[in-house]
């Protein structure tokens, strides 16, 4: 098995589909296509925080709901309803101009002058587009519009006048 560190929640099981272990899939990447591509090996994150590995048999986008997915080995709802409502984990692609969101949650969030803001609380994919949470204020994860700069050996992410712009309403 992969070192659980290496590995990067992808999306999570939300719910079964229908008699032969086919369930829908809320995604929390960017990489989709990569990610859930049939072959692809996912791990599921049991309630009890266990990895069990997967290999995915099919996959369907549907833009109206939510993806549909099945996982070999898995292919009746008794296989894999008790895996309802758990994450998804695959291998971190290795990529420098990839940012994994996970990533940001801890960054020191700054002004173009250094002056701290806050902390990334948390992040998550609304509709199509990622944000980043912070001081409870959702701001669009878009670099050169909202964000400026990631800085990563400061472990500090720098808004740009319209994310702090975002940030100025929250507080009026």
């Amino acid at each position: 098995m992969e070192n659980t560190e290496d590995l990067k929640i992808v999306g999570k099981i939300v719910s079964t589909h229908g008699l032969k272990g086919e369930v829908r899939v809320y995604i929390i990447t960017t990489q989709m296509e990569k990610r859930f591509a049939k072959g692809k090996e996912l791990y599921i994150k049991t309630k009890e925080g266990n990895f069990i590995k997967a290999k995915i048999k099919s996959f369907k986008d549907d833009p109206s709901k939510s993806p549909l997915m099945t996982l070999e080995g898995f292919d009746t709802i008794d296989k894999i309803e008790m895996y309802n409502k758990c994450e998804l984990y695959a291998p971190k692609l290795h990529d420098d101009d990839l940012i994994y969101l996970s990533d940001l949650i801890g960054m020191t969030i700054v002004d173009s002058k250094n002056n701290k803001i806050g902390i990334v609380s948390e992040t998550r994919i609304l509709v199509d587009r990622p944000y980043i949470i912070v001081n409870e204020q959702y701001i669009p994860f878009v670099m050169h519009i909202y964000i400026e700069e990631i800085n990563d050996e400061e472990n500090k992410l720098v808004l740009t006048e319209l994310g702090m712009e975002i940030m100025k309403d929250a507080n009026d």
